[in-house]
């Protein structure tokens, strides 16, 4: 493997944390996460020394066939030092294509469109209470993160899902899942319902203000709501003629209230489908690393550092506002972790664009229901006292 610009920074800032991401292939043939798995050759093959290499990845394969795997804990240091002094080494471009390879993909290979879909992926791991949907093609990898990437994401595939396992059990008071992970995932949206009446309301009630009942008790969680749905029809008839949700169930794709507990809308069809050339070889951060560093972000707030510099145009309601402020906070804390470090105006302002955009199509959704109720959806910013008004639509619109 020859190395690269981005390998060689790779190297010198995170040595210790790093994975040969294609080093992955030979082992996927083991039932095990990949967060695991690349635990182990992070500890074993996190070298360029090709002697070396080979010599970890028996270790690793041994391991492996023995079922000798404990993932590392890393309560022994802080990974978000870690995390800020490697980061210190990048451009802003040079660290999104950086993540981008972290979780397995090349940047090469991704239009601007598709990477900014794989971020908002990421950020359900970073925001508390985070609540997001993507619908589009199959095989575009929508699960993919939130079932191998992270020991603190749940992923639900479709069907039932009861209120006991998602909420609280009310037989033992034993917590469900909102309370025991940092995202929920439910796979295949358009197919699941609760085994109860009143699963969908109490979802859609935990979904706007993290808590939810259990008896005369209030629970609160900070659990974030990921919901994937598959669009079977033709996708460019559906966004220029239908309702975007019309492949849901009839009490979510009507609802609008339900709609505006949703922060974010991910258009699944800006991202091509899975193949091997989309597969990177180079090296990324060991998706164990990288998790915990995920984890540990929910605590940082980086919207406080930069919400005097931006002002929001009259079409934003309250609620748009907030999901754009979530969506801008998780932004901002990927690509600039260290609370230290100031904002660039670049950037912020590429930031605060994909978070208008992906709330804006949720807005679309709603107008295109109760048009009466949601007449408005020409969402603007300004930056800085003397700011033009910029104007941010889905290109979905144009077309």
């Amino acid at each position: 493997m020859k190395l690269d610009n981005l390998d060689q920074l790779a190297v010198k800032s995170f040595e210790d944390f790093i994975v040969r991401k294609d080093l992955l292939n030979l082992f996927r043939t083991y039932s095990i996460p990949t967060y695991v798995i690349e635990s182990l050759l992070r500890r074993h093959c996190a070298n360029t020394d090709e002697a070396e290499l080979q010599e970890g990845l028996k270790i690793v394969r041994n391991q492996l066939h023995n079922q000798a795997v404990t993932p590392v804990q890393f309560s022994q240091q802080n990974v978000l030092d870690i995390l800020n002094k490697g980061r210190a080494f990048f451009t802003l471009e040079e660290w999104k294509d950086f993540l981008i390879r972290s979780v397995g993909m090349e940047p090469t290979q991704l239009s601007e469109t598709a990477k900014n879909v794989l971020f908002v992926r990421m950020i359900p791991f970073i925001e508390r209470n985070y609540n997001m949907i993507e619908l589009g093609p199959r095989g575009t990898g929508k699960s993919h993160l939130y079932q191998q990437f992270s020991p603190y994401s749940q992923l639900i595939s479709s069907g039932k899902v009861t209120n006991s396992k998602m909420f609280v059990n009310r037989a033992s008071n034993e917590v469900g899942f909102v309370c025991n992970y940092d995202l929920v995932c439910m796979d295949e949206i358009q197919n699941f319902s609760f085994d109860q009446e009143d699963g969908l309301g109490i979802l859609k009630n935990y979904m706007g203000n993290g808590e939810f009942n259990q008896g005369k008790k209030s629970i609160i969680a900070s659990s974030g709501i990921v919901m994937l749905g598959n669009i079977d029809r033709d996708v460019e008839n559906q966004k220029k003629n239908e309702q975007l949700f019309s492949s849901l169930s009839p009490k979510m794709k009507d609802d609008t209230a339900f709609m505006d507990r949703i922060h974010a809308f991910v258009p699944g069809w800006e991202f091509p489908k899975l193949s091997t050339a989309l597969l990177t070889n180079h090296f990324g951060l060991g998706s164990d690393f990288l998790a915990e560093c995920f984890t540990k972000l929910r605590n940082i707030n980086r919207i406080t550092s930069v919400s005097s510099r931006i002002e929001f145009g009259a079409a934003l309601s309250y609620r748009d506002t907030k999901a754009v402020n979530k969506t801008l906070n998780g932004l901002l804390k990927l690509m600039q972790p260290n609370p230290e470090e100031p904002i660039s105006e670049e950037l912020l302002e590429w930031a605060i664009k994909v978070s208008l955009e992906y709330r804006r199509r949720v807005k679309e959704q709603q107008k295109k229901i109760r048009p009466t109720d949601f007449e408005n959806t020409d969402f603007s910013y300004r930056l800085g006292e003397n700011g033009i008004e910029t104007f941010v639509t889905t290109p979905e619109i144009h077309n």
